[in-house]
């Protein structure tokens, strides 16, 4: 990885990106000088990567040599190497899970263009219990606008990066011991309903 470059880190498999998504994340690399597009090469082959840095080429010249493949981490150490990015760029159709929350537990601001299914909605569900690290675009453009935005000051992205980790603290999206105390009580009054005759289990 370039030491002195802006890493925009895109970790979702290459199965959920489209072409709009596409698109936006190279026109994003050519406004910003120097950065890098940084993908997983998890399900990638040669061939596949062949063709996206051509895919890369067709919307901007050089694009293509641009983009950084990396193999998978362990997995005690792939939400610190991922937060080695400085911003995490979201797919639109078919949102980051794991993903997301992974560019979250790295302190990574993660850009976000939310649709109208399921699937394209889960990472923007985020912002509720952690606002600071998720940024919701509007449009296409909003979403280059933001991305851009957040690497006009390397001092201005530090700062949001320790935000985020600062409300991740209090943020009930990290808080695990209450998530676990809320399901336990939740079993038990599945359980409880169920030998009560309250609960109908279907054979």
């Amino acid at each position: 990885m370039p030491e002195e470059a802006v890493v925009f880190g895109a970790m979702n498999r290459v199965k959920k990106i489209d072409k709009e998504t596409w698109g936006a994340w190279i026109r994003v690399l050519s406004r910003v000088e120097g950065s890098v597009l940084w993908l997983s090469r998890l399900a990638v082959s040669n061939q596949t990567e062949a063709r996206l840095r051509r895919a890369a080429e067709e919307v901007a010249v050089g694009a293509g040599d641009r983009l950084v493949f990396t193999e998978t981490f362990p997995a005690m150490e792939h939400v610190a190497i991922k937060g080695l990015a400085d911003v995490a760029l979201d797919t639109r159709v078919y949102n980051g899970h794991v993903t997301t929350g992974d560019a979250l537990w790295g302190d990574l601001p993660v850009v976000v263009l939310p649709g109208v299914s399921m699937a394209s909605r889960l990472s923007s569900s985020f912002w509720t219990p952690l606002p600071e690290g998720i940024l919701v675009a509007r449009s296409l453009e909003d979403y280059q606008d933001i991305a851009v935005a957040l690497t006009r000051s390397r001092e201005a992205l530090r700062q949001r990066r320790e935000e985020i980790a600062a409300a991740k603290l209090s943020s009930p999206l990290f808080d695990t011991s209450r998530w676990v105390m809320r399901l336990e009580r939740a079993l038990r009054m599945i359980l409880e309903g169920a030998e009560g005759g309250d609960l109908v289990v279907a054979d």
